[in-house]
């Protein structure tokens, strides 16, 4: 069975598929009536998946969970994981998961080791054997006795590694080597392209943005009482309540990590206010912003700013109205000193 009779589509040459069979050197016209079964139905399966990304409306930040959620249910991936770079651990962690158990989902990282050669060569692996073996110790011992083979698949814009897919169960497994190639070639350009904009240019300041936990709330008050001092201006300090927008992402995209979601929206958060305020993340998901009042400090338009950015940001509507409250630099210190 040919490359294009695996991938038929309706012997359109202009299509994504067509295009990617023609880089590959494969003129043969399909006979349909000699195609397989399970060839066109991963044939079919990618068309639905290339429609539905056309239609779909922009997730913002959490591209790559969106993007997961058509591989789950295009492609069958019963058992998977979605991961994208964490410049603070320097190693791909998961975003989005399916079907692994808890051990896997909090050990699964991939650093630069495991990584190098699929940054040189982005085409699909297919781990099996001795290099299957080298993911022992970041999955459960269940998972890893249930994946006799794993394939890798790189997603790459202007030649960076911008997300990788995990296949540990879905009938892609069984598809041959080039035929994988042909289906990466026909996803990457869009999802690349999604991953980038939705979640790259967002966050590409991450690393100037700090977000304290409370054991710095007492160093950070210090801190802005000495610049409010110098200025001659009043300390504000806001709470904000998060969890309207945890919820309503979470709703959203069930196979989202929860605890890396909080991290994109704490981030987000520091990243828009980090010139005036200090950032401080508190139990149940909230957040302190700490900094000194200006004579024009309007802090409900501020918070009602945020709240419309992170709703523009990860692709939620209205409902996600946040809420806030004044605290005075008594009641903070109070905190800090328990």
């Amino acid at each position: 069975m040919d490359l294009h009779r695996r991938l038929q589509d309706n012997n359109r040459s202009e299509s994504i598929i067509g295009r990617a069979i023609a880089m590959r050197g494969s003129t043969t016209e399909a006979d349909p009536g000699h195609s397989d079964p399970g060839d066109v139905a991963i044939g079919a399966a990618v068309r639905a998946l290339l429609r539905e990304l056309d239609g779909e409306q922009h997730p913002g930040i959490v591209s790559p969970s969106q993007l997961f959620s058509l591989f789950h249910r295009h492609l069958q991936v019963e058992r998977g994981a979605f991961l994208v770079f964490d410049p603070v651990d320097e190693a791909f962690q998961p975003i989005a998961t399916v079907g692994l158990d808890e051990t896997s989902r909090f050990r699964l990282r991939l650093d630069a080791d495991l990584l190098r050669d699929l940054r040189s060569h982005p085409s699909v692996r297919m781990l099996e054997k001795t290099e299957r073996d080298r993911l022992r110790s970041v999955l459960s011992s269940g998972d890893f006795r249930r994946s006799p083979r794993i394939a890798v698949f790189p997603f790459v814009h202007l030649q960076h590694t911008l997300a990788i897919l995990m296949i540990f169960d879905s009938p892609v497994l069984d598809l041959d080597q080039t035929v994988l190639d042909v289906l990466l070639a026909a996803l990457s350009d869009r999802a690349g392209r999604m991953l980038f904009d939705g979640r790259e240019k967002p966050l590409a300041r991450r690393s100037q943005a700090t977000v304290f936990t409370s054991e710095h709330l007492e160093d950070a008050l210090e801190r802005v009482s000495r610049r409010a001092e110098e200025a001659q201006q009043e300390i504000r300090c806001l709470e904000i309540g998060l969890s309207p927008v945890l919820q309503a992402v979470s709703t959203a995209h069930p196979h989202l990590d929860t605890n890396r979601l909080l991290t994109d929206i704490l981030t987000t958060v520091a990243l828009l206010t980090a010139s005036t305020w200090i950032t401080i993340q508190q139990p149940g998901v909230r957040v302190y912003l700490i900094g000194i009042a200006g004579p024009d400090t309007d802090e409900e338009l501020l918070v009602h700013l945020i709240g419309t950015t992170l709703r523009q940001l990860f692709g939620i509507g209205n409902a996600a109205q946040l809420q806030f409250s004044l605290r005075t630099i008594e009641e903070l210190r109070g905190e800090a000193r328990t």
